[in-house]
């Protein structure tokens, strides 16, 4: 197995938790009991990241999550795994054993020290390495995110609920590490984190004596900025492990053998059934070849005569690389749109590139672009995710100051405003019946359904 694949395995796995989340057929129902509580005094009591300028320490923080990497144990994502399947049964005795036995000190030391740094810096050989680069630091943050995870839900159903929110910070400021430089799979492992201290507050926002957490909320920040940076990654962190081809990509003119060169290369390190040759200009039909020539005469100012003696596999490289240009930036382009219009947008660009990809099976340089609609929708989903949360603690701040009852609509909360949800742009579809409230997003291409009623 060639280091391509071994690369590809690893973010089909780190891959495969996240989209099966976040993935556009995915709905997202959640039940709260409350019980009325106003926000705390002072509003800022609870934090879910280190804002405050006095909690952060300067340097990079790579270093210190690679030693609680190493500290860890060998066991400790099996411990962890197990810890989960025992919670979900609600093996609570089974759960408490194996949370003690994650119980790690100079883990969480480390951790506690690297959420307070100021960056991230993983230095990653993108620029040498690109699509060839390992990522071996990713699988095991993971699970680092699962022993948080473990260990929150312990420090919950011991009724330590501001241990378990320190302890979910840590996760917090870890996603947001991880998500502050790289590719398309280190976005989407911070959202995997990100969602797993998410199912944590909702745990605990489900407790008798949980703190609002409505303003700690209101102010984390969006996943926009991990989007940008894990798009601006993956845009071209494969051109330069293929010969040549950041030559080509700047649009200088290679030769039949450096453009025979580059597509081995390219048939070399891409599976699947669909790729087994590199022999671009037979996969090339005559109408496709004739658009090639046709747009390689014009470029170089030729006749069509003078285009049609030039070798088959610099006419076709030329073409295929200009066409993979136009679809990489069709979805690149909508990464600075609001939410709700990107998404639209993608859905388009992800269909136009389906139809491409039918219609040009040679074009072996298509087969390095990801499915970025499902990826726009991945952080569109978190964001709602963290946007509903807010939203439910915002109705625990009306029902405390209204004797306990829902508010009839969501205009009527206003010392804690409910945000409009990311997704679509639009208020949140709400509605009251026999003393259950709900909050939901039928629009959106993944359904959300929160239910809430008031502990009396």
């Amino acid at each position: 197995m060639n280091r391509f694949m071994l690369t590809a395995a690893l973010v089909l796995s780190l891959c495969a938790s996240a989209m099966s989340q976040t993935g556009a057929d995915s709905s997202e129902v959640r039940k709260f009991e409350l019980t009325p509580t106003a926000p705390p005094v002072p509003a800022l009591k609870y934090q879910l990241l280190f804002y405050d300028a006095f909690d952060r320490l300067p340097g990079n923080a790579a270093i210190l999550y690679l030693n609680s990497i190493l500290l860890m144990g060998p066991d400790a994502k099996d411990k962890a795994d197990m810890a989960q399947e025992a919670y979900d049964a609600k093996n609570m005795a089974r759960f408490n054993s194996l949370a003690d036995s994650l119980e790690n000190h100079s883990v969480i030391e480390e951790l506690d020290l690297a959420g307070r740094r100021e960056n991230c810096d993983w230095e990653s050989p993108y620029r040498e390495m690109g699509v060839m680069t390992l990522l071996p630091h990713l699988s095991p943050l993971r699970t680092i995110g699962r022993i948080l995870k473990v260990r929150a839900l312990r420090e919950i159903d011991q009724g330590k609920a501001d241990d378990a929110l320190k302890t979910m910070r840590l996760g917090y400021e870890m996603s947001n590490k991880v998500g502050e430089r790289g590719v398309l799979v280190t976005g989407l492992v911070s959202l995997s984190i990100t969602s797993m201290m998410n199912d944590c507050l909702e745990v605990l926002m489900n407790r008798p004596g949980a703190p609002n957490l409505y303003w700690a909320l209101s102010e984390f920040p969006s996943r926009r900025a991990t989007l940008s940076v894990s798009i601006d990654g993956e845009s071209q962190w494969w051109v330069n492990t293929i010969p040549n081809l950041a030559r080509a990509w700047r649009g200088e003119d290679l030769s039949a053998e450096q453009w025979q060169a580059a597509f081995d290369y390219l048939g070399s390190i891409i599976t699947g059934p669909h790729l087994n040759s590199s022999d671009v200009v037979k996969a090339t039909n005559p109408d496709l070849m004739r658009q090639a020539r046709e747009q390689y005469a014009q470029a170089h100012h030729m006749t069509p005569e003078q285009a049609a003696g030039v070798d088959p596999i610099i006419v076709a490289g030329t073409f295929y690389l200009s066409q993979f240009q136009i679809a990489r930036d069709n979805s690149f382009k909508l990464r600075g749109l609001t939410d709700p219009t990107r998404l639209v947008m993608s859905k388009k660009a992800h269909d136009d590139f389906e139809k491409l990809m039918r219609e040009q099976p040679g074009n072996f340089f298509l087969q390095t672009l990801a499915d970025f609609h499902r990826a726009y929708w991945s952080f569109s989903r978190i964001d709602r995710q963290i946007a509903t949360l807010t939203a439910v603690e915002a109705i625990r701040s009306y029902a405390a100051a209204n004797n306990g009852e829902l508010p009839p609509q969501l205009a009527d909360i206003t010392d804690t405003p409910v945000p409009l949800n990311p997704a679509t742009g639009e208020p949140f579809e709400y509605r009251v019946d026999n003393g259950t409230a709900t909050l939901s997003d039928s629009k959106s291409e993944g359904r959300l359904t929160f239910t809430i009623t008031i502990r009396k």
